[in-house]
């Protein structure tokens, strides 16, 4: 019966991820309906705001099911007024049974949507794929839990640990085959952020660009509080197509000329008060989360991800080892600022995943402080 239960919901989930990308600050949710053993009918949440994935199933198989037929859905539905209709159809349809895959994040929901369908006499059955439809939405369910946006990093390193050479050469440590994956998870956040020292000697897009698949942009975040990234001529991503997705982070005692020079572009700028002469990190978060931010992927620089470690800010770490080996101690380390004396003092991971790119390697999980 497990693995009968596990075949349908793996199904629901590959449906989930057709929207890879395009439903936050809303979870991906997919969902299929199962009569004799078979699926007559897939849905999927496709982008914020669209018809629920247990509506739009219900829809797409535009009748009554057979009797004995169930319902699979990734995530528990919320028991919320402005979903009420949705449970109410489910239950007139008839379900022997339906089935959950994870429970919902938020306290405000988690097991409702189950007591309402079970009060109403329909089986449940939860926890079907717990863990891969709890990791599908690994932002969400953070944002959900701690009322504040998932902070990842990104670094792309050597086996002994260096971003670039002591010359600064840094393209490319990794393999396409693992800066092709970049562009999946780029995808997969809705914001991303850089510094200003980036902006400057790389010029990045910061887009998603996969093959067969038209280019878009997140929201392209610039930690800059004196804007020294504005200089003439502008780098490519204050004009580029994308550039009203630009949104430089500022202390309100820069240059008035530059701020002028941004918004003659377009470009947003969120200002902060200048008396830390930082930008301060929990009102950065607040201001996400205000703008429907759910999660922000950090891709450098060095300095920016180890300011932001010492700090404890990063919840989450995606790291892309190459096989490479530098063997020098003047190269460019990819952490640094903290002092370690013994082993307990270091920093772990927790929920570790691994996945193997071509001869490259992604280690990815959430941060554990000492």
């Amino acid at each position: 019966m497990k693995a009968i239960l596990e075949k349908f919901m793996k199904q629901a989930l590959l449906n989930a991820k057709e929207a890879w990308g395009e439903t936050s600050p809303d979870p991906m949710v997919g969902a299929v309906i199962v009569e004799v053993g078979q699926v007559v009918a897939e849905g999927y949440l496709a982008k914020s705001g669209a018809v629920p994935a247990e509506k739009d199933v219900m829809n797409k198989i535009g009748r009554i099911p057979a009797p004995g037929s169930s319902l699979f859905i990734t995530m528990e539905p919320r028991a919320s007024e402005e979903n009420e209709a949705n449970l109410e159809q489910i239950i007139k349809m008839g379900f022997e049974r339906v089935v959950i895959g994870t429970a919902h994040p938020s306290s405000e929901h988690t097991g409702k949507g189950i007591e309402y369908l079970t009060r109403a006499g329909v089986k449940v059955s939860s926890g079907i794929l717990d863990e891969e439809c709890r990791n599908l939405n690994f932002i969400y369910n953070y944002a959900c839990e701690h009322k504040r946006p998932l902070i990842a990093a990104k670094v792309a390193t050597t086996i002994d640990g260096k971003v670039a050479t002591r010359a600064g050469h840094s393209k490319w440590i990794t393999s396409d085959i693992a800066r092709a994956d970049v562009m999946h998870w780029r995808k997969f956040f809705p914001a991303i952020a850089v510094g200003a020292t980036t902006v400057l000697l790389d010029d990045p897009k910061l887009t998603v660009r996969i093959e067969g698949e038209d280019e878009i942009a997140p929201i392209r975040f610039i930690f800059d509080g004196k804007l020294s990234s504005v200089e003439m001529p502008l780098r490519g991503i204050f004009t580029d197509e994308f550039r009203e997705k630009t949104v430089i982070l500022a202390l309100d005692n820069a240059d008035i000329e530059k701020f002028k020079i941004l918004e003659d572009n377009g470009i947003q700028c969120w200002k902060f008060d200048s008396k830390s002469n930082l930008i301060p990190f929990p009102e950065f978060c607040e201001k996400c989360l205000e703008n429907g931010l759910s999660g922000v992927l950090f891709e450098g620089g060095a300095n920016l991800v180890s300011k932001l470690m010492v700090l404890k800010a990063i919840d989450y770490l995606f790291v892309y080892r190459a096989p490479k080996i530098f063997g020098d101690t003047e190269a460019l380390s990819v952490f640094s600022g903290r002092e370690c004396l013994e082993l307990k003092e270091a920093i772990t991971l927790r929920d570790v995943q691994h996945t193997i790119l071509g001869d490259d390697q992604l280690m990815r999980g959430y941060v554990k402080n000492p």
